[in-house]
């Protein structure tokens, strides 16, 4: 039984105008006008959405409970393969912070 971390994923939806992706999501119009200071463009613009699927920074919380009178057989070694080795809290504690986490040895 190897136990490893459990990772999530979420995706997000962005407005873009990158013409890499959409070539008319931006044009160039034409020039407005000239001064002194410089000049004045005209684009249109098209913005489209863009999705994005990205990793969470954290870990999802999981355990494992054996219930009261469980006959479990384990052939060879249980292995905790956690980035935090056998850890417990008393479901207090806020998300992503050690507060009351208190690190075991893997039995």
């Amino acid at each position: 039984m190897i136990f490893e971390d459990i990772r999530w994923y979420f995706e997000k939806d962005e407005a873009s105008i990158d013409t890499t992706i959409q070539p008319d999501a931006m044009k160039f119009i034409g020039q407005l006008g000239r001064c002194n200071s410089g000049a004045s463009v005209a684009y249109s613009i098209k913005p489209f959405w863009k999705k994005a699927v990205d990793i969470g920074q954290t870990f999802v919380d999981g355990a494992v409970v054996l219930q009261p009178d469980a006959r479990v057989c384990i052939a060879h070694d249980v292995k905790d393969r956690t980035a935090t080795p056998a850890t417990s809290h008393a479901g207090t504690a806020l998300p992503n912070t050690a507060h009351g986490c208190h690190p075991r040895a893997p039995q």
